[in-house]
């Protein structure tokens, strides 16, 4: 009855009420020997094209068709995927100037293609989409023009950072031999021919490797109907077997750095190849442990989206990350901090809940059931392998690159490999900044020591004792400090009045005691700290090399080295000296001791916090007394 009024209402009113995809069809008796049906939603057609309905009651229905092939390298022409995908979507885009009503959106491709189409014109839609990945017919001139198209873009030196990335991580990830990996060239797309396009098209466009998602408000007796008119004449070809060797995560995570220097964001990318499969064991868990990495990434300030990339053989688990130049370095120990978090940490039970509500919605078609919080947390670890990873930079490095370079996993520095937008190995880039004009070592010494005082009252001093004090595990350090014009250097670090260590630099001897040992040190090493012992360093320009400009702190600073085992850093507004470094050639470690909140004795300013980082130790020293011209009695540096 109520249906009755419908139509009666609908007269009166002249509006039409049919719709090309009814709510219910009858059952046509013929449809069973067409498809095998796997559950409610799912259903296979002769040919092998396997088919998903989601029904739903938007206003639109959504396409997708996922063709699955194996990589195989026999048959593969460098680029042809590309040109076969543009010129299908040419054909889209066609369609679209020409069909816009009801059309939301349209990609077409060898290895995906999707719709959108309001459901009034769903069929006229669904039968043009069918028939062009069914039965394509390419022309010559199409084929010459998306060449060209293509050809252009690799010849255009402004690529999108993220698109360089994206290649860059294919290629480095998979090998240039393989076919997800390889690039193309002009050489190699200028020899593709419509004979060539045409063979591909038919050699791996194969319904039995290809699913069919539809998502909508429509009868499935309908659809079934609509598939046998359309996508039931698609040809069953055999598929073909894989033939290239297995993908491989790195031995040991490695930086893989693309310099550009017109950019102000860092895009990185954290890669890791991986055999999971929509039909892994794990899927389900695997799909729970990226919504949560997206979960704890997305609280961060910094751009960032996790997925996985699922292709036969080969997936991936890959995070991109998009941030200000600046804070790469620590923006990539970020990253690590929080996979390392989804490998080491079990999920509590109500966000596992709630991330497995979200994700039914999102698929449908896996089971969830058995998936608990130890099973997510070892589909992390076996996905995401921090130790094995691949990250790929592309940046302006000399914001960042010192501290790029200390980036260290398990207490061993991650190497840095520089490459092209190509993926080829190109020589290690020095980061050096072109110094200022005009900046010279003389100029840099004497903006220091006008800014502590002036030259005419740092000349006026020829010895100090400086003394400062420490907590480290509840125990109290005190540091001392003599040093005099005449080449004597005293300091040593005392707990409760004995010394814990040592430095003796004189004229006659000089040592380092240390562990209740007493080492003498060489010509060369003496050579190296003899500066140490003037009050001001600065008035000894003859012994020292203005090396760089770089960037310390999120400020310029100018690096002067008074040895080939010792770097000054000065403020480049300020001049202040912000930062010492000493090397250990054999170790290859370094002393970094800093300098702040200056502060005035006697008409001259020193430094009344400092700070030592030895290794992963740092010790925070506050400056308790300074004695300016007091008297030296030669025992002091014995």
């Amino acid at each position: 009855m109520k249906r009755f009024l419908v139509f009666l209402l609908a007269f009166f009113l002249n509006v039409p009420v049919f719709s090309q995809v009814p709510a219910e069809e009858p059952v046509d008796q013929n449809l069973g020997e067409s498809f095998k049906t796997i559950n409610d939603s799912t259903f296979v057609l002769r040919n092998g094209l396997t088919v998903i309905l989601s029904k739903n009651t938007s206003k639109v229905i959504s396409v997708e068709l996922s063709i699955n092939n194996l990589p195989h390298s026999d048959f593969q022409i460098a680029g042809i995927d590309a040109v076969t995908d543009n010129l299908l979507n040419a054909k889209g885009d066609n369609y679209s100037a020409e069909t816009k009503e009801g059309l939301v959106e349209v990609n077409l491709g060898i290895n995906k293609s999707n719709f959108t189409s309001l459901t009034s014109k769903f069929t006229d839609h669904f039968e043009w989409f069918a028939n062009v990945l069914v039965s394509p017919k390419f022309s010559e001139n199409q084929l010459q023009a998306e060449k060209s198209q293509l050809i252009s873009s690799i010849s255009n030196t402004t690529d999108n950072p993220l698109d360089i990335v994206n290649r860059v991580g294919k290629t480095l990830s998979y090998g240039p031999e393989h076919p997800y990996g390889e690039l193309s060239t002009i050489k190699s797309l200028n020899a593709i021919t419509l004979q060539d396009v045409i063979i591909h098209y038919q050699r791996f466009a194969v319904p039995k490797n290809a699913s069919l998602h539809i998502k909508g408000d429509l009868s499935i007796n309908f659809l079934k109907n609509l598939l046998l008119n359309t996508f039931s004449n698609w040809t069953a070809s055999n598929s073909l077997n894989s033939t290239v060797a297995e993908t491989v995560n790195p031995q040991y995570t490695q930086l893989n750095f693309i310099q550009n220097d017109s950019i102000e964001y860092s895009r990185i990318q954290f890669l890791n190849t991986t055999d999971l499969s929509k039909e892994s064991v794990d899927y389900p868990e695997s799909l729970v442990a990226l919504k949560l990495l997206n979960t704890l990434l997305s609280n961060e300030s910094y751009e960032t989206q996790a997925f996985l990339e699922i292709l036969p053989l080969a997936s991936r688990a890959i995070v991109n990350v998009s941030t200000a130049s600046k804070q790469t370095p620590e923006v990539i120990m970020d990253v690590l901090d929080i996979i390392k978090t989804i490998r080491t940490q079990q999920i509590d039970d109500s966000r596992l809940k709630k991330i497995i509500s979200e994700l039914k919605e999102a698929y449908p078609n896996v089971d969830f059931s058995e998936v608990d919080a130890n099973k997510v947390r070892l589909a992390s670890v076996l996905h995401f392998k921090v130790n094995q990873m691949r990250i790929v930079i592309m940046a302006d490095g000399y914001k960042f690159y010192e501290r790029l370079k200390e980036i260290k996993l398990k207490g061993k520095t991650v190497p840095v490999k520089f490459y092209n937008t190509r993926a080829e190995r190109v020589e290690d880039i020095k980061f050096e900044r072109k110094l200022p004009e005009g900046v010279t070592i003389e100029t840099v010494f004497e903006n220091y020591l006008n800014a502590i005082g002036g030259i005419e009252k740092v000349i006026k001093i020829n010895s100090l004792t400086i003394k400062a004090k420490a907590v480290i595990n509840e125990t109290r350090l005190n540091l001392e400090i003599k040093k005099s014009v005449d080449n004597n250097y005293m300091s040593q670090v005392l707990v409760g009045g004995n010394t814990l260590s040592k430095l003796v630099i004189t004229e006659d001897s000089s040592y380092i005691w240390s562990g209740g040992q007493k080492k003498s040190i060489g010509s060369s090493e003496l050579n190296a700290l003899r500066y140490k012992s003037h009050p001001f360093l600065e008035l000894l320009p003859e012994y020292s090399m203005l090396l760089r400009i770089e960037t310390l702190n999120e400020r310029d600073v100018l690096v002067v080295a008074f040895s080939d085992v010792s770097e000054e850093y000065y403020d480049f507004k300020t001049g202040l000296k912000t930062q010492s470094v000493v090397f250990d050639k054999d170790s290859g470690e370094k002393i970094i001791t800093s300098y702040r909140n200056y502060s005035n004795v006697e008409g001259i300013l020193y430094p009344s916090e400092i700070s030592q980082k030895i290794g992963d130790a740092t010790l925070f020293f506050e400056v308790t007394e300074i004695k300016v011209n007091p008297t030296f009695k030669p025992s002091e540096f014995e």
